[in-house]
């Protein structure tokens, strides 16, 4: 039929805005098979606004419905549903049809109500968003006069965006960036100032969810999961790349700053756990890089010592001890006060274990100074510190003693002694210093005296004593075969024929074969009743 009502274009979307909003997406979807299957049958408009129509239903049934055009809430039909069925969908499909409309527009209005919803509403964020951010950057633009309290609310109100985010990387480079973006600009050792700030900001929120309720650098309980270490991890490298860049001779006021920034991370340093040192390095590495270059010594140094006190005194047992010794360690080291710091680090050792790379740094900043003597005192003093921990640091420490002996081959006496005073645990330095020095007949002593098994060791750790001294490999050899025939089992036999052939070489190559030849024969006549070690030596063909 021809329709004798149309409807205009704002009637149509208000009819599509009636269908998203009354109908769910499956009501939708069996109403539009319905229209497909042309089940819709005599549909009529009695009048302006009205749509009538039968639309069949399973095994013969009919539904009469009537449909109110602006008002589809208060359609009818004869189905159990009563309205809000899909009858009412068909006949509203075979209505938009009849008018010449798009039916897909009925058919996506859900969805096309959806996205709609969604534009206005990152519309609305935007336009949100860039509002915020004009209000931040309103904030900031006196950044360089404000005190650094108010530069810490800054950073909170950028990134408070990112509040319900997971605590990884992608945090904190998020969070980064919104805090640089709504920077002004500044002086450069402002610049470098305000961008360390928001690396330590940020590093504090990272840490934040895991920290006990003691403060945001509480000293214990802490627990960071992988992620959140290693975003913790990349923020306290950002910031350590920031301090080794230095600083140009800053203003009074700027100086000002610097002094302020001290005292956060002198309270930051003293009361982090001592499991995350984020706070204690970049405590070190701001006094090495920005403070000690523009400040006034001793007088800054003392200073530092009196405001350590009082700060310690006044966060009481929220201060993590080592990091106070460390500390102190560090002033009495630039003071110059050697026998001090020492003291203060054996202290620090004598609670708990000290990373190696806090020791190792004091060796770093004697370097190129032209200080053999001192350095070499600090290597002496730094070898015994480091037992406890793993043997990992070992062969850097070996290192640094490499270089000491380049500039100071005296000093190797002293080297020994340290290792010696070192031992057990610096064993593996110790012995391959004895190797590479070729000090041959210590190497031996100290195999024998640890009742090192020769079968233990690869053939190329034997190979420069064979070659340099091969006589020291015969006691040796002839204990440990001795020691394996004591164990009177098969095994032990093998093991014991291994090294009698081993000896059987080192006696030819000393060109020592007739004592080879009476060893081997009152050997197997001394262990002449052990029957598996006289057919184990007739298989090594020692014996006929």
């Amino acid at each position: 039929m021809n329709p004798t009502y149309t409807i205009d274009d704002a009637q149509w979307q208000a009819l599509i805005r009636q269908v998203a909003d009354h109908f769910d997406d499956l009501t939708i979807k069996r109403g539009f098979q319905d229209y497909k299957q042309e089940r819709v049958h005599e549909l009529t408009l009695p009048r302006a606004g009205i749509v009538e129509a039968l639309v069949e239903g399973h095994e013969f049934t009919r539904c009469r419905v009537q449909i109110k055009l602006n008002r589809v809430t208060e359609s009818e039909c004869a189905c159990p549903a009563g309205g809000g069925c899909k009858h009412v969908v068909a006949v509203l499909l075979a209505y938009a049809n009849l008018q010449g409309r798009l039916v897909h527009q009925l058919v996506n209005a859900k969805s096309a109500a959806a996205m709609e919803a969604a534009r206005v509403k990152a519309e609305a964020a935007a336009a949100g968003k860039a509002s915020r951010s004009a209000q931040l950057r309103e904030r900031s633009a006196g950044l360089a006069e404000q005190p650094i309290a108010a530069w810490r609310e800054l950073f909170a109100a950028c990134i408070a965006p990112l509040a319900e985010q997971v605590r990884n990387a992608q945090y904190a480079s998020g969070a980064l960036a919104a805090i640089y973006e709504t920077l002004p600009p500044l002086s450069p050792v402002m610049e470098r100032l305000a961008g360390l700030h928001a690396e330590l900001f940020v590093l504090e929120q990272v840490t934040k969810p895991a920290q006990p309720t003691g403060g945001a650098w509480s000293g214990g309980g802490l627990f960071l999961g992988f992620h959140t270490h290693a975003a913790a991890a990349e923020l306290q490298e950002a910031a350590l790349k920031r301090l080794a860049e230095g600083l140009p001779s800053p203003s009074p006021a700027e100086r000002d700053y610097l002094g302020d920034t001290l005292v956060y991370l002198r309270e930051g340093m003293l009361t982090e756990p001592q499991a995350y040192p984020y706070i204690t390095e970049l405590y070190v590495a701001y006094w090495r890089n920005w403070m000690r270059p523009h400040f006034e010594e001793p007088k800054t140094l003392t200073g530092e010592l009196a405001a350590l006190d009082a700060a310690e005194a006044r966060l009481g047992a929220a201060v993590t001890r080592i990091h106070a010794l460390q500390a102190r360690g560090w002033m009495r080291f630039w003071l110059g006060e050697d026998a001090e710091a020492i003291d203060l680090l054996r202290t620090a050792a004598a609670k708990t274990r000290v990373k190696p790379d806090s020791l190792f740094v004091f060796l770093d900043e004697l370097s190129g100074q032209g200080q053999p003597d001192r350095r070499l005192d600090w290597l002496c003093a730094i070898g015994p510190l480091l037992i406890g921990n793993r043997q990992d640091g070992l062969e850097r420490y070996g290192r640094y003693w490499d270089d000491m002996l380049q500039q100071a081959p005296e000093a190797e006496s002293r080297m020994w002694e340290t290792f010696e005073d070192m031992l057990p645990f610096a064993g593996p330095l110790y012995e391959n210093k004895l190797i590479e020095r070729g000090r041959w007949r210590q190497w031996m002593d100290a195999q024998l005296s640890a009742g090192v098994e020769p079968l233990d060791l690869r053939i190329s750790e034997l190979a420069p004593i064979e070659k340099n001294e091969p006589q020291l490999l015969l006691p040796f050899y002839h204990q440990a075969v001795e020691r394996h025939v004591l164990e009177k089992n098969r095994h032990g036999y093998k093991a014991a024929v291994k090294l009698l052939k081993r000896l059987a070489k080192l006696y030819k190559k000393l060109k020592q074969d007739e004592r080879w030849e009476g060893y081997i024969e009152a050997f197997a006549e001394r262990n002449g009743r052990l029957r598996a070690l006289q057919e184990e030596l007739r298989k090594g063909k020692l014996i006929p």
